[in-house]
């Protein structure tokens, strides 16, 4: 895996460290609601720095960069994400 992967990996964990509080006792349950939740995380986590990595250039045309802006808008539309 490489290094961007382990980072955004790390950070889609981070917030579910404490998904035990939710009072879920049986372990099956709890494993498919932790990696869902882990899932949606890393996933939302690699589409967000995927948007974050389609740059306006300033030599370009406008519509050049009409197309780089609705794309990114259709991305962040199709996996509900801002």
């Amino acid at each position: 895996m490489n290094k961007k992967i382990d980072e955004l990996s790390e950070q889609a964990f981070a917030p579910i460290n404490d998904i035990a509080s939710e009072g879920i006792a049986d372990r099956h349950t709890f494993n498919q609601a932790w990696f869902k939740l882990y899932s949606q995380n890393l996933a939302e986590l690699v589409i967000k720095e995927c948007i974050d990595s389609i740059e306006i250039y300033t030599d370009y045309s406008d519509d050049y960069n009409k197309g780089l802006a609705k794309a990114k808008e259709m991305i962040e539309d199709k996996f509900n994400i801002k």
